[in-house]
């Protein structure tokens, strides 16, 4: 498998293959732990993403999409970490608080790294199914997510282990429920999505 090269700037680490199988100590072949370098780059991406629509994303609605983002990339590349990133309980849901920190005054004015492909074409799916939500919307659903609720009963600013991230993605997307009428037709039961 041809690896992306993560710098050609830098001769120290423009050798490094970002996306080439590694051996473990069991010598088996595995990826590498996260798709993307850096959590930094994909926030970068989701305010250009953004910016490109014309709309200004607020730093909760941008940790919010970076939250279900990296949940969602765990159940759809079973298991892999879309990005280095380590989400804490925060009153308002979970943070990740480098980013956050990053974002304090705006964006921050550096070069961004484009993804690999498949991260992209990933990201603009997130993008198009969670990007119209409200940040409060957005706010529900990463709060209702049983890792933040296992972190937030411990207290605010608890690490949100990426392992309860990944189990509790793939268990909170119910099939959709069927139901039957009062004339005795099976339909799915349907309600538009908040706002």
């Amino acid at each position: 498998m041809e690896g992306v090269v993560l710098s050609t700037v830098d001769p120290i680490i423009s050798h490094c293959k970002f996306d080439a199988p590694i051996k473990n100590v069991n010598g088996r072949f595995e990826m590498p732990s996260s798709a993307v370098v850096s959590a930094l780059d994909v926030a970068l991406w989701f305010q250009n993403r953004a910016r490109y629509e014309n709309e200004h994303l607020q730093a909760q609605k941008l940790q919010r999409l970076l939250f279900v983002a990296h949940g969602h990339y765990a159940i759809q590349f079973a298991g892999r970490k879309l990005m280095p990133a380590t989400f804490v309980a925060h009153e308002a849901g979970p943070l990740e608080p480098n980013i956050m920190r990053f974002f304090e005054f705006g964006p921050p004015n550096i070069p961004t790294l484009d993804p690999p492909a498949e991260v992209e074409e990933f990201l603009e799916r997130i993008w198009r199914k969670f990007g119209h939500y409200s940040a409060d919307k957005l706010g529900e659903l990463s709060r209702a997510h049983p890792a933040y609720k296992m972190a937030i009963k411990r207290g605010y600013g608890e690490e949100i282990p990426f392992t309860t991230i990944n189990k509790g993605s793939a268990g909170s997307f119910k099939p959709a429920e069927e139901i039957k009428t009062a004339d005795g037709r099976v339909v799915t039961r349907w309600l538009p999505p908040k706002r």
